[in-house]
């Protein structure tokens, strides 16, 4: 597997942010598989989903074109990889009345009332519904 780390142009990002070009070249054991499948075995701390995203806004290209997600590789082919910023943190402060059933400096653990929601949900983003 190769894979090399170089700094993108600063023209495409603000100077303040630091950024990385992902560069692999497909082996024989990447043939046939998909173009988002292999990225996400060599980057596993991106999601597939936000890589797909890459792919279609042109962050990622193969011998130097943009391509598909869906695309099937060949041995051979160089793929370079230019990863997007992650997506704005919506999270604001919710006046939710609790209960705190224990609190440390670590951890805290609350009650959660019917209706609420304990995990982030894309398509929800209050505390209720």
């Amino acid at each position: 597997m190769r894979q090399a780390r170089v700094p993108a142009p600063r023209a495409k990002r603000r100077p303040t942010q630091e950024m990385s070009v992902f560069r692999f070249l497909a082996e024989t054991k990447d043939s046939g598989k998909r173009l988002d499948q292999m990225i996400h075995e060599r980057l596993p701390e991106f999601s597939r989903s936000r890589i797909q995203q890459w792919i279609r806004e042109g962050r990622v290209e193969v011998d130097g074109r943009a391509k598909r997600p869906s695309l099937i590789l060949r041995s051979g082919e160089s793929i370079q990889v230019i990863p997007g910023d992650p997506p704005p943190l919506r999270a604001t402060p919710e006046a939710i009345p609790v209960e705190v059933l224990y609190e440390d400096e670590d951890v805290v653990r609350s009650t959660s009332r019917p209706g609420w929601w304990c995990t982030r949900a894309r398509e929800y983003t209050r505390g209720r519904w």
